[in-house]
Protein backbone atom coordinates (compact mmCIF):
# COMPACT_ATOMS: atom_id res chain seq x y z
CA UNK A 1 0.00 0.00 0.00
CA UNK A 2 1.91 3.54 -1.30
CA UNK A 3 0.27 6.92 -0.35
CA UNK A 4 1.89 10.00 -1.48
CA UNK A 5 2.14 12.03 1.77
CA UNK A 6 4.26 15.22 1.04
CA UNK A 7 4.65 17.41 -2.50
CA UNK A 8 7.99 18.29 -3.22
CA UNK A 9 9.16 22.24 -2.30
CA UNK A 10 12.17 23.22 -4.07
CA UNK A 11 14.26 25.82 -2.74
CA UNK A 12 17.86 27.29 -4.18
CA UNK A 13 18.25 23.38 -5.63
CA UNK A 14 17.18 21.88 -2.10
CA UNK A 15 14.20 19.31 -1.87
CA UNK A 16 11.71 19.41 0.54
CA UNK A 17 8.35 18.29 1.77
CA UNK A 18 4.81 19.52 2.81
CA UNK A 19 2.31 17.61 3.65
CA UNK A 20 -0.40 17.03 0.94
CA UNK A 21 -4.31 15.53 -0.22
CA UNK A 22 -5.58 13.56 2.95
CA UNK A 23 -2.25 14.93 4.91
CA UNK A 24 -3.14 18.27 4.69
CA UNK A 25 -3.91 19.09 8.20
CA UNK A 26 -1.26 16.20 9.20
CA UNK A 27 0.57 18.46 12.06
CA UNK A 28 4.41 16.83 12.41
CA UNK A 29 6.99 18.49 10.07
CA UNK A 30 8.20 16.20 7.29
CA UNK A 31 11.50 16.99 8.04
CA UNK A 32 13.02 13.53 8.74
CA UNK A 33 12.20 11.19 6.27
CA UNK A 34 14.33 8.25 7.64
CA UNK A 35 12.65 8.31 10.58
CA UNK A 36 10.73 5.16 11.49
CA UNK A 37 8.02 7.34 14.63
CA UNK A 38 7.24 10.17 11.35
CA UNK A 39 6.40 6.70 8.95
CA UNK A 40 4.36 5.24 12.44
CA UNK A 41 2.61 8.52 12.74
CA UNK A 42 1.97 8.62 9.32
CA UNK A 43 0.83 5.09 9.01
CA UNK A 44 -1.85 5.74 12.22
CA UNK A 45 -3.06 9.00 10.49
CA UNK A 46 -3.21 7.60 7.26
CA UNK A 47 -6.00 4.54 8.02
CA UNK A 48 -8.47 5.93 5.33
CA UNK A 49 -6.59 7.20 3.14
CA UNK A 50 -6.65 6.03 -0.02
CA UNK A 51 -3.33 4.84 -2.00
CA UNK A 52 -2.04 2.40 -4.51
CA UNK A 53 -2.45 -1.85 -3.50
CA UNK A 54 -0.60 -4.00 -5.33
CA UNK A 55 0.15 -7.76 -4.47
CA UNK A 56 3.97 -9.14 -3.66
CA UNK A 57 5.73 -11.06 -5.99
CA UNK A 58 7.21 -14.72 -5.66
CA UNK A 59 10.46 -13.16 -4.78
CA UNK A 60 9.11 -10.42 -2.15
CA UNK A 61 8.99 -7.32 -4.44
CA UNK A 62 6.64 -4.63 -5.08
CA UNK A 63 7.04 -2.58 -7.95
CA UNK A 64 5.10 0.65 -8.49
CA UNK A 65 4.88 2.66 -11.67
CA UNK A 66 4.61 6.33 -12.48
CA UNK A 67 4.95 7.73 -8.88
CA UNK A 68 5.30 11.55 -9.33
CA UNK A 69 7.72 12.98 -7.16
CA UNK A 70 6.96 13.42 -3.41
CA UNK A 71 7.36 11.85 -0.18
CA UNK A 72 5.51 8.64 -0.12
CA UNK A 73 4.83 6.03 2.73
CA UNK A 74 4.69 2.51 2.48
CA UNK A 75 2.99 0.20 4.66
CA UNK A 76 2.08 -3.50 4.48
CA UNK A 77 -1.08 -4.72 4.96
CA UNK A 78 -0.62 -8.44 5.23
CA UNK A 79 2.54 -10.67 6.18
CA UNK A 80 4.05 -12.75 3.62
CA UNK A 81 3.61 -16.31 4.70
CA UNK A 82 5.91 -17.20 7.37
CA UNK A 83 6.99 -13.88 8.41
CA UNK A 84 6.57 -11.02 10.42
CA UNK A 85 4.73 -7.79 8.33
CA UNK A 86 7.01 -5.10 8.03
CA UNK A 87 7.14 -1.84 9.97
CA UNK A 88 5.51 1.33 7.54
CA UNK A 89 8.70 3.31 6.18
CA UNK A 90 9.11 6.52 4.35
CA UNK A 91 9.82 6.42 0.32
CA UNK A 92 11.42 9.97 -1.44
CA UNK A 93 10.97 10.56 -5.38
CA UNK A 94 13.54 11.75 -6.12
CA UNK A 95 15.55 9.87 -3.27
CA UNK A 96 19.05 11.98 -2.35
CA UNK A 97 22.07 9.48 -2.93
CA UNK A 98 25.75 10.45 -2.11
CA UNK A 99 24.71 13.94 -3.37
CA UNK A 100 22.72 13.32 -6.58
CA UNK A 101 19.04 12.90 -7.20
CA UNK A 102 17.61 9.56 -8.40
CA UNK A 103 13.99 9.24 -9.66
CA UNK A 104 14.83 5.40 -10.29
CA UNK A 105 14.09 4.86 -6.47
CA UNK A 106 14.58 0.96 -5.23
CA UNK A 107 13.44 1.33 -1.60
CA UNK A 108 13.23 -2.01 1.72
CA UNK A 109 12.21 -1.66 4.42
CA UNK A 110 14.84 -0.46 7.21
CA UNK A 111 15.48 -3.95 8.94
CA UNK A 112 15.84 -7.28 8.11
CA UNK A 113 12.69 -9.47 7.83
CA UNK A 114 11.66 -11.70 10.78
CA UNK A 115 10.48 -15.14 10.28
CA UNK A 116 8.01 -16.02 12.25
CA UNK A 117 9.04 -18.71 15.07
CA UNK A 118 8.84 -22.27 14.06
CA UNK A 119 6.78 -24.84 16.54
CA UNK A 120 9.26 -27.47 17.80
CA UNK A 121 7.69 -31.22 17.18
CA UNK A 122 7.44 -33.31 19.52
CA UNK A 123 8.82 -36.67 20.12
CA UNK A 124 6.44 -39.56 19.75
CA UNK A 125 7.32 -42.31 21.06
CA UNK A 126 5.99 -45.49 19.02
CA UNK A 127 2.71 -47.13 20.73
CA UNK A 128 4.01 -51.12 18.93
CA UNK A 129 5.68 -52.10 22.43
CA UNK A 130 5.88 -49.86 25.95
CA UNK A 131 7.95 -51.07 29.04
CA UNK A 132 6.46 -52.64 31.70
CA UNK A 133 6.20 -50.52 34.59
CA UNK A 134 4.51 -50.96 37.70
CA UNK A 135 4.41 -54.16 39.85
CA UNK A 136 4.07 -57.96 38.62
CA UNK A 137 1.81 -60.52 41.10
CA UNK A 138 2.67 -63.63 39.65
CA UNK A 139 6.04 -63.78 40.71
CA UNK A 140 4.85 -63.98 44.48
CA UNK A 141 3.99 -67.08 44.70
CA UNK A 142 6.59 -68.92 42.48
CA UNK A 143 9.22 -67.37 44.58
CA UNK A 144 7.13 -68.27 48.23
CA UNK A 145 7.00 -71.73 47.33
CA UNK A 146 11.15 -72.13 47.05
CA UNK A 147 11.30 -70.10 50.31
CA UNK A 148 9.22 -72.20 51.96
CA UNK A 149 10.49 -75.73 50.46
CA UNK A 150 13.45 -75.70 53.33
CA UNK A 151 11.04 -74.92 56.33
CA UNK A 152 8.45 -77.73 55.44
CA UNK A 153 10.30 -80.46 56.39
CA UNK A 154 10.65 -79.12 60.02
CA UNK A 155 7.32 -79.50 60.52
CA UNK A 156 5.87 -83.06 60.98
Amino acid sequence: WLVKVGAVCEEDGNYSFVPTGDFSDFDKPLTDVHSSELAKALAEYAKNASGLTLDIDKNGGVFFTGVEPGLYLMVQSKAAAGYYAADPFLVTVPMLEDGTYIYDVDASPKVELEKLPQPTPTPTVPPEKLPQTGQLNWPVPVLAVPALAPVAPLFP
